[in-house]
């Protein structure tokens, strides 16, 4: 077992394991040390597979440190090895997902569990994949409905489709395949005709009253936009989603079939005419 140590960390390898054991709170001076560290031991040691940062259940990162443990997290990616966060608090965990990162890393309770690969069931990959996923496809959502359609969308809370209540038919909705090195799935975006003509009379300035075949392109011309700013955000993130044109389906109470082994999240949004959905159905692939 090999041993390195300062203020504010120490780090030590054991098999294949590289372990930092935090001394201090995760600053930007902190980070760049042990991301630095990380590297040489890497260069040094190139078994190691696995990085594991010990929280040990009481420090916290600060907003500045995000500049060395995001691109340190790439890299590790990039060479294709794993990065784990142990004794992380609630605070931790929720912090390095708002700023769009625990796509990165797995969070771990013990370094037993690393070493099993033990995920904890409520965070399976999977289902950490849906999370990460969902708040820039929300985002995309709300600001394209804003600028092209003039419309206020408010998300209501996130379900699985099969416990959605009583919800609304669809009559025309777009769907794009989604494609990365990680995963494979699709999204959907589900209008009923009131919604859909209440859009697209915003969009365009007209009045509609029934779904035209000119009319249906604008669905998938909203979802294209939605689609192409959220993989901007989630490509940011190393995800390497990539390019897809969306398909168009029209047609009375649609059930859109995402074909996954995983089961499909849906985001209902409000609108001044009513819900709409976004649907997304993603598997990670073994």
């Amino acid at each position: 077992m090999k041993e390195t140590q300062n203020l504010q960390f120490k780090t030590e390898i054991s098999n294949s394991i590289l372990i930092v054991s935090l001394q201090s709170e995760v600053d930007l001076d902190a980070a760049e040390g042990f991301s630095n560290d990380i590297q040489d031991q890497i260069k040094n040691s190139p078994q190691i597979e696995k990085v594991v940062l010990n929280f040990h259940n009481k420090f916290s990162i600060d907003f500045k440190a995000i500049r060395a443990i995001g691109p340190m997290g790439v890299e590790l990616r990039k060479q294709k090895k794993s990065l784990y966060f142990i004794g992380a608090s609630k605070n931790v965990k929720n912090f390095m997902r708002d700023m769009g990162l625990n796509s990165l890393l797995k969070f771990y309770d013990s370094l037993e569990d690393v070493i099993t690969d033990r995920i904890p069931t409520e965070l399976d990959h999977s289902k950490k994949l849906n999370v990460d996923f969902v708040n820039p496809f929300i985002s995309g959502a709300i600001e394209t409905l804003k600028v092209q359609c003039f419309m206020d969308c408010h998300p209501l809370k996130t379900i699985l489709k099969e416990n959605l209540v009583d919800p609304q038919p669809c009559d025309i909705a777009g769907v794009i395949g989604i494609t990365s090195p990680q995963f494979t799935g699709s999204i959907a975006i589900c209008f009923p005709k009131k919604v859909f003509l209440g859009a697209m009379s915003q969009m365009l300035g007209e009045s509609y009253t029934d779904i035209t075949k000119d009319l249906e392109d604008g669905a998938g011309e909203l979802l294209n936009i939605i689609f192409g700013y959220a993989k901007k955000i989630l490509n940011e993130r190393a995800f390497a989603i990539e390019k897809a044109i969306p398909t168009i389906v029209r047609g009375t109470s649609l059930e859109i079939k995402h074909i996954t082994n995983s089961k499909t999240i849906v985001v209902p949004f409000e609108t001044t005419f009513g819900l709409f959905y976004i649907e997304i159905g993603i598997e990670a692939f073994s």
